[in-house]
């Protein structure tokens, strides 16, 4: 329940950045868009954990790009989530802006 209105709240503050940025980010030089990223895999030896993710960055301008992601953790790590998913608001200075 948290994670979904987490993801809620994370998605009006994206559509907020997104709206500004198509306004700026040709004059300024910044690049602007979200990146969403989902577990494909997880190991956990309990004090060492390896997570990986499938990403995918959505520019406000241009095709999606893909990336893989990871997050190494040493400590105690009892949990497990299967669904997990991470989304970001990107925004970037850039000297690669085709206009």
């Amino acid at each position: 329940m948290f994670l979904k209105k987490y993801i809620a709240a994370c998605g009006l503050c994206v559509a907020a950045l997104l709206a500004f940025g198509s306004a700026t980010a040709e004059e300024s030089g910044v690049k602007v868009g979200v990146l969403s990223c989902e577990l494909t895999d997880k190991s956990n030896a309990i004090v060492y954990t390896n997570e990986k993710f499938e990403c995918i960055y959505n520019p406000n301008s241009g095709g999606n790009e893909r990336y893989a992601g990871k997050i190494t953790r040493i400590g105690i790590d009892l949990e497990f989530k299967p669904n997990q998913q991470l989304v970001w608001a990107v925004i970037a200075p850039t000297t690669d802006l085709k206009g």
